[in-house]
């Protein structure tokens, strides 16, 4: 009987200790397992622009092998969006804007959620997204997702610096007007508008485009 007793107490007083109480810890997302390899992930811009501005922040990156230096900007939504379960709660969309040799890196992340981005015949990676300047007509822009097949980004461009990108087009239309409104789809969540004031954006370069590559960007919104 002692020995019961004293067993019952000894479980006890375990079941009453600190270490006992504390719950388990959650589990780690499966984005925060490694680190992502494109210079320019939604980790980057969220931990160098946490506060939600919503002009644009102007950032510089040092290459850790070349020891080269790269500039961008980055802009919070001036709208939030919410999704439901498990992405709930609001959250503000970031666009960036990395100039290169030839066109541009032009980006649409969000924090939280699955952006759609599919061919609708063949499953192949690409989509077509409508978009708004100021008050003018509806364009239409070609976008992809990012080759590490995360689902947060929207890529305007091409990997390339393809001097053809469709990225110069949008990156001509940004220094011309004051707001962006861009309208994305999400898996089970359709789609939303994402609205972003974009005047002001003068301390990077940006691409002067040659009248034939003015005509071309005419064109595609045409089209």
């Amino acid at each position: 009987m002692k020995f019961l007793a004293g067993t019952i107490v000894l479980a006890t007083l375990i079941g009453c200790s600190p270490s006992a109480q504390q719950p388990p810890a959650a589990d780690t997302p499966a984005s925060a397992e490694a680190p992502a390899q494109d210079s320019l992930q939604a980790s980057d811009v969220q931990n160098a622009n946490s506060a939600a501005a919503t002009s644009w922040q102007y950032h510089e990156d040092t290459d850790s092998g070349s020891g080269g230096k790269s500039r961008y900007a980055t802009i919070k939504s001036r709208n939030t969006i919410e999704f439901g379960f498990p992405y709930a709660g609001a959250q503000r969309a970031t666009l960036i804007y990395q100039p290169r040799i030839h066109s541009p890196t032009i980006r649409l992340i969000i924090e939280h959620g699955q952006i759609l981005c599919r061919s609708n015949s063949d499953g192949s990676n690409g989509c077509f997204v409508p978009v708004k300047f100021d008050n003018g007509a509806l364009d239409i822009w070609r976008a992809q997702m990012l080759s590490d097949r995360s689902t947060n980004t929207l890529d305007f461009g091409t990997i390339d610096d393809n001097p053809k990108s469709p990225a110069i087009c949008v990156a001509d239309q940004l220094t011309k007007t004051k707001t962006l409104a861009i309208r994305a789809t999400f898996y089970y969540e359709g789609d939303r508008t994402i609205e972003f004031n974009v005047a002001g954006l003068s301390d990077l370069p940006l691409p002067a485009l040659t009248k034939n590559q003015l005509d071309d960007c005419r064109a595609k919104r045409a089209h």
